[in-house]
């Protein structure tokens, strides 16, 4: 299938009663305002091209880092915030009423790639570090995936995920529970080694690393 002609599917499928409604959006000239510079990018190791690709932002008024969100036709929905300052509470913000269980980060670029596999992370920076990679990946935005991201899954013609979780207890139970969620996909699971580091992910570790992860890992049934 074209990406043209998934894309026209998607609107349809958006558009009939049984759909969920559409999403607010935002203009992209949102964005202008988070265009200062900030060395907390590279420090995370993404390359200028990773930056421009996601549109990865700073805001210079709260010090906070800024992760765009798309909707599945690259249409700005929101961002999120990263706190950069230990005192600020949660490291991620994300803007009241997001929908986190409906969407899946870096699904719109997905939807323009021809792959039925993806990494699915649990947070933002894991899949955009996964891209960096050249794995595809999305991510649920927490450590749980719902009935409705798999559905979403379904809509962009993947059949095949890779589990790719942080190597902690959080992220075992998360792997545990979208095992059962993704009871129709093949699945595979990542497994860390000694060499990853006492709490490993995704998101802390070199693209040639990431790449060797996802080569080794183990096939497993759902449920």
């Amino acid at each position: 299938m074209e990406v043209r002609d998934l894309h026209r599917m998607l609107d349809r499928l958006e558009a009939t009663p049984s759909a969920p409604e559409r999403l607010p959006r935002l203009p992209e000239a949102t964005l202008k305002r988070y265009g200062f510079p900030t060395t907390y990018w590279d420090s995370r190791g993404f390359s200028p091209d990773t930056q421009r690709l996601f549109g990865l932002g700073y805001d210079a008024l709260a010090g906070d880092a800024i992760i765009p969100v798309r909707d599945l036709q690259g249409r700005l929905l929101s961002v999120i915030r990263r706190r950069l300052q230990a005192d600020h509470g949660p490291k991620y913000l994300y803007a009241k009423g997001f929908p986190r269980k409906r969407l899946l980060f870096g699904s719109w670029l997905v939807a323009d790639s021809d792959t039925e596999h993806v990494a699915v992370t649990e947070g933002s920076l894991d899949a955009i570090a996964v891209w960096q990679a050249g794995i595809p990946a999305v991510a649920q935005f927490g450590s749980a995936l719902s009935d409705e991201q798999a559905t979403l899954l379904r809509r962009l013609g993947i059949s095949r995920v890779t589990l790719f979780y942080d190597g902690d207890p959080a992220g075992v139970r998360a792997t545990d529970a979208a095992k059962a969620v993704l009871r129709d996909f093949e699945i595979r699971v990542v497994r860390y080694t000694d060499a990853d580091g006492p709490r490993p992910d995704p998101g802390g570790m070199r693209p040639e690393a990431i790449r060797e992860r996802v080569e080794a890992a183990q096939s497993c049934f759902s449920g």
